[in-house]
This record gives C-alpha cells, structure tokens and sequence, in this order.
C-alpha cells in the first residue's frame, strides 16, 4: 500500500483488515500520522492548548478550581477540579485514590487522577491533570491543590 496525503484511515482499516485482521479506527488514524511524520507537529499543538483550555474551564464552569503551573514561560503541569466535585466530595465515603498513567503520545506526560466513591459504590472522577512525570514534586502539588478543591480532605478520617 502506498500512503499519501490524501490516504484515509478507512483505506489503512481496509488494507490492514485484507492482510491481517481488525485495526481499530484510532490506531489506523496514528499509523497514517507516524509514517506520514506528522504526529509530533499534532501531538505540538494540542499540548499547546492546554494553557488556554485551563482559562476556558473557568469561563465554563466559574467555581471550578484550574490550576497552571509554568516552568519560566512554558507549561508543565495542569490541575482541574470541576465545580462539582466540591458538592459530591461532601456527599461520599472519606476515601480518595489516586493514580497516574502515561499518555503514551510523544510528549512524555502522565495524566494525574482523583477518584471517590459514592454511596452506590460507582466511582466519581473529582480531579484529573497532567504533569510532565510522576514524580514527589509533581504529586505534591496535585495533592495540595486537590486539598485546596475539597474542603476538609486534609482531615484524618479521609483516606487517599
């Protein structure tokens, strides 16, 4: 098969479904960026947004918590808790878990998240962020702002 610009996922699915199997739509779309060399220039610009998407939660959800932190001028972490999970966090159990995962895009970041449960045992996403690692430095600061987003975390009756 020979791929151009003009070369759509759909004929990636195609090809690859004639020789191989099933390829998800996803996975075609990034096979055609990587061979294409495009996917950095991609990956650039959308984490180039996140300054700004970080501003434009608070226009959409004014009692939010959005936090950005910058490295001089550039980005390198970013924390949000919507307005919600201030009501629920009131609401459910006193325990919070917390786990990272990597993007696995080109830019080396971990997505940080903070989970509870509610009474019904179904879990609530209450903050969620990106950090370039996971690291003591980087968790300490979405661990400080996810305090200063649930009032009464830092108590010792919650678990995290």
């Amino acid at each position: 098969m020979t791929v151009t610009r003009q070369t759509t996922p759909k004929q990636v699915i195609a090809w690859y479904q004639d020789h191989h199997g099933t390829i998800q739509y996803h996975t075609a779309l990034r096979v055609l960026h990587a061979i294409r060399g495009d996917e950095y220039e991609e990956q650039s610009l959308q984490f180039a947004l996140l300054p700004s998407y970080a501003s434009n939660i608070l226009l959409v959800d004014p009692f939010a918590t959005s936090k950005l932190k910058l490295v001089g001028h550039r980005f390198s972490s970013l924390f949000i808790a919507p307005s919600f999970a201030t009501t629920a966090w009131q609401h459910i159990r006193p325990f919070i878990a917390v786990d990272a995962a990597w993007t696995k895009v080109i830019h080396e970041y971990v997505l940080l998240i903070a989970t509870g449960i509610d009474g019904n045992g179904r879990g609530i996403n209450l903050a969620w962020g990106v950090a370039p690692k996971e690291n003591m430095d980087h968790w300490g600061w979405f661990i400080d702002n996810l305090a200063l987003a649930l009032p009464g975390l830092n108590t010792a009756s919650t678990v995290i």
